[in-house]
């Protein structure tokens, strides 16, 4: 983060966007800094217009970095007191002796959730887009296989896909579809299923 937090002073003195205080008839408990911080960003985008008809590119671009760097931060603190929401949530354990935190609402704000972290895959999707055409061309009640120089021709249109469209190894496939045309993931994908739990907020103000 910066040394000096007056960014305003930076950009040649631009105004503060006047009195942030939260209102007193909120019915939730504002943090008062994060009140300022939003009061202040919701200011910026007419502020960024009013330079931009100056045609000062070099103050918006500055602003712009600071903004990026704000982001970075922004990201970190939001991880980090997320971690400490699910290590502060109360565990519960089931009749089965299985630990899982219960969801909690705010009003005004939303629902609160414990999730464990989704896995992630790197998929083989060359093979998989592959084995997709061929199990599509197969008569499925015949079992009858085209002829050779159709199955060229077919793999010359899915080498053209392929090296065309975005296929990469974190590519989103639907496993659940997959798994239905009776495709096995695994045989194409490597799973890793990382430890720990997340944070996930939903409902309430946008």
């Amino acid at each position: 983060m910066t040394d000096n937090p007056n960014l305003p002073d930076r950009y040649g003195g631009i105004e503060p966007a006047g009195d942030a205080r939260p209102p007193q008839h909120s019915s939730r408990v504002t943090n008062g800094a994060l009140w300022e911080i939003r009061t202040a960003l919701a200011g910026l985008e007419d502020q960024a217009k009013a330079v931009a008809e100056t045609g000062d590119y070099e103050l918006l671009a500055n602003g712009y970095a600071e903004l990026l760097a704000l982001k970075k931060d922004l990201t970190t603190v939001l991880g980090v007191i997320s971690d400490l929401i699910v290590d502060t949530v109360p565990v519960q354990v089931s009749e089965k002796g299985k630990e899982y935190r219960e969801p909690f609402s705010i009003e005004g704000v939303g629902t609160f959730e414990v999730v464990r972290r989704a896995a992630t895959r790197k998929w083989e999707s060359d093979e998989l887009l592959h084995r997709l055409v061929r199990d599509a061309i197969v008569d499925r009640e015949t079992g009858e296989v085209p002829d050779e120089a159709t199955i060229a021709a077919i793999g010359r249109v899915v080498d053209a896909i392929f090296t065309a469209a975005p296929f990469t190894p974190s590519m989103g496939w639907r496993t659940t579809a997959l798994k239905e045309l009776g495709i096995d993931i695994n045989d194409y994908c490597e799973t890793k299923r990382p430890e720990g739990h997340s944070l996930k907020l939903t409902g309430g103000e946008k």
